[in-house]
Formats: C-alpha cells, structure tokens, sequence
C-alpha cells in the first residue's frame, strides 16, 4: 500500500500496526482504514509531484498511516489529533530518531481542518492536502452521507435544504456540509499538485449538488 521505495522496514511495520488496530475497532464508515489508504496513496502522489525526498516521503507515509488513529483508539473524531499524535509519539520513540518522531507529531496534530493550523513543515503541508482531498470528489460525497447515516444526521433541512433563509448547520444537515466546510477546501490547500487535483473533484461535487437540486426542485416545488 504505501510506496515508499527502497527502505519500507518502518512504514511497513507502522502500516501492519495500525491496519490491526482498525480491524479491531468501530469508526465510521468515512474514517475507516480505507480512507487512511486513500490518503496514504495521496501523499505519495502529492510527494511525488512536489518532488519531496526519500526522506521526507516516509515521514509523510508514516504521519499519514497514524493521522486518525485517535478515532480507531476511541471511536468518534472528537480530539482524535491530539489522541493520534500520543499514540505516534509512543509507537515510534524505537524506531525514528527524536528529531523525525517530533515532525511526524507535529505533521498529525496539524492536519485537523476545524484547528486551523498552518503547515510548520513540508511533511505537514503534504498531510493536509492529502486529508483534506479525499474529502472532496465522489468519494468526498459518498464520505458526507456515510458519516451522515452513521452519526444520524438529516440529508437536509426540510424546509430551506439550500439555506436561503437560516444559516448553514453541518452538524445537522449533510447538505450543509458542502456549502460549510467541502467547498472552502480548495481555498487552503498548500501545494500546486494538490491544488491540481482538486479542481477537478470540485466539478464532480458542483455537478452532484445541481443534479441534487433538481430533483429536490421537481418534489418540493422550492
């Protein structure tokens, strides 16, 4: 899964370590080990286009097979950085020096979009932009309405689905959630490559939401 080159020893060992962890956990379906193996897969393809070194790929790989372990260790998103980067820290004191244990930390505990943090390293700049893109696209709409049904969430506000008229509210409506956080993505990703590809997964999501309102439109009479 990861492609990390000629030395995979660590990668390796952390991607076994945490693929078992899952296996013996309940997340939701949009945070599940899929979505870190889609990530795992962004981050080669953004250190490949940004033409990052062997080095650095593999504190990217590493910072992105523990990024959400948090929520495999509890079980729901709420604190799972800072959980995630404990977690990191304690697994890796054998296998990386101080030094490369401390950008890894620093790369998990920043990728969190709702903290706000900017990238302090290109590891963490890489992190982000893989995360965040796998938001976006089809697999972004299919992971909106899996955590949806998995938290309980409404697909949308019955009489204003499009919030003409009330502010946005994602922590009640999927829909919202488009329009709350998914659309703003593209404005903070950190590099070129990411910022590449996410041109095209917006279009995706622009072209389902306007499909969405007009079968809403022809039901609802909105």
């Amino acid at each position: 899964m990861s492609g990390c080159g000629a030395d995979c020893s660590v990668v390796e060992s952390v991607e076994s370590m945490v693929r078992e962890l899952y296996a013996k956990s309940r997340v939701p379906p949009s945070h599940d080990f899929s979505h870190v193996e889609r990530v795992v897969g962004l981050v080669n393809v953004i250190c490949e286009g940004e033409k990052l070194d062997a080095k650095s790929r593999e504190l990217a790989l590493i910072a992105a097979l523990l990024h959400d372990v948090g929520v495999a260790l509890r079980g729901c998103k709420e604190d799972h950085a800072a959980i995630s980067a404990e977690y990191a820290k304690r697994v890796l004191a054998d296998k990386l020096s101080s030094e490369e244990v401390g950008v890894v930390v620093k790369a998990i505990l920043e990728h969190r979009w709702c903290e706000g943090r900017s990238p302090t390293s290109r590891i963490s700049a890489v992190l982000q932009d893989a995360d965040r893109l796998d938001a976006l696209g089809a697999i972004g709409i299919a992971r909106v309405f899996a955590y949806a049904g998995y938290s309980g969430k409404s697909l949308y506000h019955s009489q204003d689905p499009f919030a003409r008229e009330r502010p946005l509210n994602g922590d009640r409506y999927a829909l919202d959630h488009f329009y709350e956080k998914l659309f703003r993505i593209p404005l903070h990703l950190n590099t070129e490559t990411a910022r590449k590809l996410a041109k095209e997964r917006l279009r995706v999501m622009e072209q389902f939401l306007r499909r969405f309102r007009e079968e809403l439109e022809l039901t609802l009479s909105l």
